[in-house]
């Protein structure tokens, strides 16, 4: 049974490819477990135990870095906690998140360095294609043979393109110094205040209209002017992007260029979009899988603590490993929902969800001892997986995270029925919020409220940006010291 137990934790580290090594950097001696192997792609036969197996595959560019970080970590037991690059045998680059600690070896009776290392050369090349999107709008901008415009919503040039210069006549710091409206045609400009009221209201989410521009030297020239509005992820109006096309020759292919510009449109759109993405993705990455990561190496300093015999430590290791497998999965699928904007839904149960969440944080709440109860009076509904395990994940997250030390912590969660809708009711008594003062910071991205705490401000930005992307709302109900409550609407009956 133990060998089983023992072949079953090992398949799940595997799955997860997190190489674990220690270091006693005192007689230099380094020890890797397979997966290490795996990671920097090593021969074991090859591997001599000492430091420079692996600082000769650090690249050059960060072994300095690295060298200094390590040695800040002795001298200050502080934890490491980096990335870096390294080479593996073909010559591959390769990305690695590191995180280390000191911890006394009773054995050695001094102190070792234990950490990790993953591998995340795929993210970091998602990161890469994000960055390479950001340059393709840049080149669409400022390359391209028509006007482009970013417009203020008081209607000032913010940065504008070469091809409208040289179309009006202004060089780009003239252009900046003035606005839309002062080298609009007079008989053309209450309509296009209109068009710009409406996208600001909401009304409509682009316009197209002909109309008439005073260049520099007094030429009246027409022009295609198509606009759309920036929304920040709040939906707050940002800024105008506007498109300017010379028709004063060439009315007789309107048709064609109206073809022409709905294509540079759509493309600069889906450019902007998939960059949106690709952001929030990044920051979805960055906070998933710090509870599952943490839980591993906590496990490990519990059993070199001697706080826990191994077959505990294994049990935890494999429920971390299995957490953290299955987090890389969401995320896969989530980075495909986003890029294809598909959200696709199944069945799912709320208890099973909600046993999930408390498995993924069993660490946080065998340490609390939290009273929790939960009433699932709908006990299934169609959703998308991944985001409903974040939702609670969060939820539960941040009640462990911002409780009342002298009191026990109590939550409560329930689902119902109401006008068609499913509820998910989440309450706890922790330290509350004063909604007043941080009503507009709760779910903003990286804003903490409670200072002293190890937070991010990432957790809830994610929790509404997807109940809110599957239709639901959430709505916060707390008073500092009191506890907070999320009355939230998941999701429409389906009939």
């Amino acid at each position: 049974m133990q060998n089983k137990r023992y072949i079953k934790n090992r398949f799940a580290l595997d799955s997860a490819l997190v190489g674990v090594w220690e270091w006693d950097y005192e007689t230099n001696s380094l020890s890797w477990d397979d997966n290490m192997f795996k990671v920097y792609d090593a021969d074991p036969n090859e591997f001599d135990g000492a430091y420079n197996a692996w600082a000769s595959r650090v690249h050059p560019a960060d072994i300095d870095t690295q060298v200094k970080l390590l040695q800040t970590c002795i001298d200050n037991n502080s934890i490491f906690d980096t990335e870096f690059r390294i080479f593996d045998s073909k010559g591959n680059i390769k990305y690695i998140i590191a995180k280390a600690k000191l911890f006394y070896d009773t054995d050695l009776k001094r102190n070792v360095m234990l950490g990790t290392n993953w591998d995340v050369t795929n993210f970091k090349q998602k990161d890469i294609e994000y960055q390479e999107s950001l340059k393709k709008f840049e080149i669409i901008f400022h390359k391209a043979p028509i006007g482009k415009a970013l417009v203020s919503l008081q209607g000032k040039w913010l940065d504008v393109n070469d091809s409208l210069c040289k179309y009006l006549g202004y060089s780009k710091d003239e252009l900046l110094k003035l606005s839309f409206q002062e080298i609009t045609h007079p008989d053309d400009l209450n309509e296009d205040l209109n068009n710009v009221n409406d996208l600001l209201e909401g009304k409509i989410e682009d316009y197209s209209m002909e109309k008439r521009y005073v260049k520099k030297d007094g030429k009246i020239v027409w022009s295609m002017l198509n606009v759309s509005l920036m929304r920040d992820h709040d939906n707050k109006p940002l800024y105008f992007i506007s498109q300017i096309s010379d028709i004063d020759n060439v009315k007789v292919l309107n048709n064609t260029l109206e073809e022409k510009n709905n294509k540079l449109e759509e493309i600069s759109k889906d450019l902007e979009f998939k960059v949106e993405q690709l952001e929030e993705f990044s920051r979805i990455v960055a906070h998933n899988l710090r509870g599952p990561s943490s839980n591993i190496i906590n496990t490990i300093s519990f059993y070199h603590s001697k706080l826990i015999d191994e077959k505990e430590a294994f049990e935890l290791l494999g429920i971390s490993s299995e957490a953290l497998a299955s987090t890389l999965a969401n995320l896969n699928q989530i980075l495909f929902v986003r890029l294809k904007d598909e959200i696709p839904s199944e069945e799912i149960e709320f208890q099973s969800i909600w046993d999930k969440a408390k498995k993924l944080l069993f660490q946080q709440i065998k340490e609390t001892k939290p009273n929790i109860s939960f009433n699932f009076k709908i006990a299934k509904v169609e959703y998308f997986l991944p985001y409903i395990e974040s939702i609670f994940y969060n939820l539960l997250s941040n009640s462990l995270k911002y409780r009342k030390k002298d009191i026990q912590l109590e939550i409560n969660v329930e689902t119902y029925q109401e006008d068609g809708w499913v509820y998910l009711i989440y309450q706890d008594n922790g330290l509350g919020i004063d909604l007043e003062k941080h009503s507009k910071k709760l779910f903003q991205f990286s804003q903490t409220i409670h200072s002293g705490f190890k937070g991010t401000g990432v957790g809830m930005f994610i929790t509404k940006a997807q109940v809110e992307r599957l239709g639901g709302t959430i709505t916060p109900i707390s008073e500092l010291g009191k506890g907070l409550k999320y009355i939230i609407k998941l999701v429409r009956i389906k009939l």
